[in-house]
């Protein structure tokens, strides 16, 4: 598999694994995704992304169709940030190549002060290491505080760079949380194309 391929696909399943089944969409020109006016900055500890923890269901853009859940679960003590996904029973691996892998994906801190890292593994070999940072905007209209966590590939590896998105917010009316996610490809640009998009809930 060509190198830009292989990693590609390797970064498709750092997402919840729900996007699984939507892998060979194409990219969406145009489409909604997570996006912020405030100032990315990076973080130093993760207490900071405690809105994350939990279980999340995630839907079709339509939200139709439900395709799984995920969650983000604190590990060792607090020490270490992992998250849990579960396909849905209809994702095929006969007709989603991505349906049959797995990943383990951690959020971590090397030591008091460093910046968050995430790293992470596939059933195929892959390792791909993350940078992370958190903008915030205020409220506006029915929606609360809108928190945006940003997962970017590490520039000094080969291959395409990736980059995985969440916008977390509460409805201030119902009281809904909210957590919808992207994962997007640096285009030749310079700008970043959303290829897979999903909505979700809490659970």
């Amino acid at each position: 598999m060509p190198m830009r391929s292989a990693l590609l696909c390797a970064a498709l399943v750092l997402l919840p694994s729900v996007t699984a089944a939507q892998v060979d969409a194409k990219p969406t020109p145009g489409a909604p995704a997570p996006a912020s006016t405030g100032v990315p900055v990076p973080l130093l500890s993760l207490q900071t992304l405690q809105f994350l923890q939990g279980t999340w269901t995630a839907t079709t853009r339509d939200g139709r169709t439900s395709l799984g859940t995920y969650s983000f679960v604190p590990e060792l003590n607090g020490h270490v940030l992992a998250r849990q996904s579960v396909v849905d029973p209809n994702c095929d691996p006969k007709g989603h190549a991505a349906c049959g892998r797995r990943d383990l994906f951690y959020i971590y801190q090397e030591s008091p002060g460093a910046p968050l890292q995430a790293i992470s593994f596939d059933s195929e070999g892959h390792v791909i290491r993350y940078t992370i940072t958190l903008s915030a905007e205020a409220s506006t209209s029915t929606l609360g505080r809108r928190d945006f966590v940003v997962f970017d590939s590490d520039p000094t590896q080969l291959g395409p760079r990736v980059r995985l998105r969440y916008e977390h917010n509460i409805d201030t009316q119902t009281g809904r949380e909210v957590l919808n996610g992207a994962f997007e490809l640096l285009q030749p640009d310079g700008h970043y194309l959303p290829v897979q998009q999903w909505y979700g809930t809490r659970q």
